[in-house]
């Protein structure tokens, strides 16, 4: 474990914690590209899956099944807090949402509300490490739905799942 993954772990449970949810969000909107509505993120809530999994600290084609089993049981705590995160967001400017009339939205990045030093922050290496190792296996995550997100990266490795 580095330096910056020793810090970051032990000043945040990332479950609660806003900055933490924040950082993986912009940097897994900005990995798939997602700056527009011609290309967004199709549903708020893998976004708390991709957040737990990266906190193991490994490549995705890595990870054990008790990695991703916990991953994912840790993620249903998340959901709550990146719900009320969404809307702070959306109000910031950070993100923008699609405006439709879909239960679940799709959103992207506001490129132009993040500092250009931000994303490119060395502080973030092994968290853009994580979600290339996940994009390289999944490319299309950010357009799956839900279930047929959860589906290929828990279910098919061997996790049960909740989600019908």
């Amino acid at each position: 474990m580095n330096k910056y993954a020793a810090i970051k772990r032990i000043s945040y449970s990332v479950n609660t914690d806003y900055y933490a949810l924040s950082y993986v969000l912009i940097l897994t909107l900005n990995e798939y590209k997602c700056t527009g509505k011609n290309k967004s993120f199709k549903d708020f809530r893998k976004i708390a899956f991709i957040t737990n999994l990266l906190m193991s600290n490994q490549r995705f084609n890595e990870m054990s099944l008790a990695s991703l089993k916990r991953a994912y049981y840790e993620s249903k705590i998340s959901l709550d807090p990146l719900s009320k995160l969404m809307f702070i967001l959306e109000n910031k400017g950070v993100i923008k949402v699609k405006d439709s009339d879909e239960e679940i939205k799709s959103f992207w990045l506001n490129k132009k509300a993040i500092p250009k030093n931000f994303i490119n922050n060395a502080l973030f290496e092994s968290e853009k490490s994580f979600i290339k190792s996940l994009k390289e296996e999944h490319p299309r995550a950010n357009s799956l739905s839900f279930k047929s997100f959860l589906d290929r990266v828990f279910k098919d490795k061997g996790v049960d799942i909740w989600e019908s």
